[in-house]
């Protein structure tokens, strides 16, 4: 995946169930990249967790968040000043509530 211009986002959706833990990886394989990743509510789309990289070319993550709420979750991705570009592969996992 990329992202091709400056301001482009990226939207994955996946199916939750408040309790499950949500992890994912965002691997920047662009220099040019200042990778944001943001897991957006399924109801309000407001942000429930976020992380951007502190540089350029640098990987991001969600580690192991709790979701808050059952619904279908999108993972927002967008370069962090809105200017950058480049490709980056992203892996989600969601497990069971411990």
């Amino acid at each position: 995946a990329a992202i091709d211009i400056p301001e482009d986002e990226d939207h994955w959706t996946f199916a939750g169930i408040a309790g499950q833990i949500e992890t994912n990886v965002l691997e920047a394989q662009s220099p040019g990249l200042r990778p944001f990743v943001a897991l957006l509510s399924p109801t309000t789309g407001d942000p429930e967790e976020y992380d951007y990289a502190g540089e350029k070319g640098k990987n991001v993550f969600i580690d192991r968040w709790r979701l808050l709420e059952t619904g279908t979750y999108t993972v927002e991705i967008s370069d962090l000043g809105e200017q950058g570009t480049g490709s980056y592969s992203l892996q989600l996992t969601v497990e069971a509530s411990p």
